[in-house]
């Protein structure tokens, strides 16, 4: 596994998604002896290719301290390891630091993916946050704020309802209600 891990930076994507597919059953091990080091390279391709990895698995692996790794890299590679903090993060609690820094992150291009991870986290914290970003970001940021709120339960629909009454932009918090409304039922 150990070869095959090094080899990951230099393969294309499809390559990548193949090693990673070859790589899943000794996931726990790269894990816990290579992944953290990958994540910390100063080499951003293999930084990034250990990120992706994490990311193709889907599924629950923590990696003791991921999101203090993440967030002490560059703005891309955080971007990058959003996806991924449902994967790595023990808990809530040590992801919603990094996610809530990127929401308040002035480069409105980490806010879509920041607000789909406070989605799949819940992380109930980032919810004003969110509103904001509903209200005065751009069409991407804005939708997936919206979408976010919608995943936070009741508080969050609430909100949303809101906002279709009472905003200048009520086109976001309605397609988002809508989408979590036809999710639900099916």
């Amino acid at each position: 596994p150990a070869q095959v891990f090094k080899m990951l930076p230099d393969q294309s994507l499809l390559g990548r998604i193949r090693v990673a597919d070859s790589l899943r059953p000794f996931a726990a091990e790269i894990c816990e002896r290579y992944l953290a080091d990958g994540i910390r390279s100063a080499d951003v391709r293999r930084a990034r290719a250990s990120v992706d990895l994490l990311c193709a698995w889907e599924r629950w692996i923590p990696v003791e301290g991921f999101s203090r790794l993440v967030a002490e890299t560059d703005i891309e590679l955080r971007r990058a390891a959003l996806p991924a903090l449902r994967y790595a993060c023990a808990t809530e609690q040590e992801a919603a630091p990094e996610i809530v820094k990127l929401l308040e992150f002035p480069d409105e291009r980490v806010h879509a993916p920041a607000a789909r991870a406070a989605s799949d986290m819940r992380i109930l914290t980032s919810i004003p946050l969110l509103l904001s970003q509903l209200r005065r970001e751009g069409p991407v940021s804005a939708l997936a704020a919206a979408q976010a709120l919608a995943s936070m339960g009741s508080e969050g629909r609430d909100l949303l309802e809101s906002e279709i009454i009472s905003s200048a932009r009520p086109q976001y918090a309605m397609q988002a209600l809508e989408q979590s409304l036809v999710a639900e039922r099916g």
